[in-house]
This record gives structure tokens, sequence and C-alpha cells, in this order.
């Protein structure tokens, strides 16, 4: 149907036409012409995490190391917590009748108390730590991936030590020198998966 009017010539053209049929000129795009019938079926959304970081997927390999830290963090909070309660109500230990703690004098039976009790307050916060690296880690959060790249790389570096220094010790025995590179297996394979995998976190 002829409604469109060519501006230079007067000439009816059809609404779709792009150019004028008689003077081959372009026609001007109508603010209001209709939309395809995928543009007009798509409903306005909002933006989404996805849309602003395409890799922001959290991979399944990653969703069971962030529940593992963060049930990690539970139990050790719950073991800071019980462990105490636990030395106050045992009337063994109190009475001092094991053998481990017979044998030491009340000095040093007061300086084991005092250091378990900073452990606890130490093992408390450092099981709050995981909590929250753990809730990190769940919502792709690069700072809780900057944490998990030192800690792994710590226990790299301790790993290694720990293999060179058996080398020297044992001659190059062949099951230590295994057990400690099988041990070197998981802490890398964590470090580089987290290296390698910027474009998830945010």
């Amino acid at each position: 149907m002829l409604t469109q009017q060519c501006p230079h010539c007067g000439s009816k053209n059809a609404e779709s036409a792009a150019v004028c049929y008689v003077c081959k000129k372009e026609l001007p795009r109508s603010a209001a012409s209709p939309q395809s019938p995928a543009a007009a079926a798509a409903p306005n959304r909002e933006k989404t995490p996805e849309d602003s970081f395409p890799g922001y997927r959290r991979p399944g390999c990653l969703t069971a190391y962030a529940l593992l830290i963060f049930l990690s963090g539970i139990l050790g909070i719950c073991s800071a917590l019980y462990l105490p309660a636990f030395v106050a109500k045992d009337p063994m230990l109190l009475a001092g009748e094991y053998p481990e703690i017979r044998e030491l004098d009340p000095q040093a039976l007061g300086i084991f108390m005092g250091f378990l009790k900073y452990y606890l307050v130490f093992f408390f916060l450092y099981s709050v730590g995981m909590l929250l690296v753990g809730w990190g880690l769940w919502t792709m959060r690069n700072w809780a991936r900057i944490i998990i790249l030192v800690v792994q790389g710590f226990s790299l570096a301790v790993s290694l030590l720990a293999l060179f220094y058996s080398i020297a010790v044992s001659g190059v025995n062949l099951f230590v020198c295994g057990v400690y590179s099988i041990s070197l297996i998981f802490p890398a394979w964590v470090f580089l998966w987290f290296f390698l995998n910027r474009r998830h976190f945010r």
C-alpha cells in the first residue's frame, strides 16, 4: 500500500520502502515504524550480573569448593566454642589424672592452658574468616579469589620445601618423595584454576 510520501518529489511509496521509486532518493525512516515481531515480543528486562560480567556463571567445581570452605568454617566455629565447655566439664582433666598431664609440672601446665586459650581464640577468628571467604567465593568476589591464591600459594611453597627436605633426608626415597609429590597436586590445581579464571569474578 502506497502511504509514504517522498519529501523530494512528492511521489507515493510503500511504507517499508527505503528509496523513492521515482527519484531514487533516500526516504526518511519513520519514528513510528513497526518493530519486527521478535523485537516487539521481547519484554524489557533489568540488567543482570551476567550482562555486566559475561563470565559470571559459577562453575560446579567452584560451587563444591565454596561449600567445603563454608562447612569447614562452621565446623571450626563449633569446635572452638565447644572445646572450652568440654574441658570445663571433664573431671579427669580438671583433676589432672591424664598421664600426659601428670607428667607436667604446674608451671608447664599453666603455659599449656594459656597457649590453648589463645589458640582457640585464633581458631575461632580463622573459622569466621573461612565463612567469609566461602561466601565470597559463592558470590564470585575477586577479593575471595585473591585470598585463595595467597593461601594456596603459601601451601604450595610449604609443600615444596617439605619435598626438598624429604629428598635431602631420605636420600631420594621414592615412597616418601611420591607422598610429598601427591600432596602438591591439589593446591597446585586450585592455585592454577583461580589464577587462570579471573573472568568469573567481579
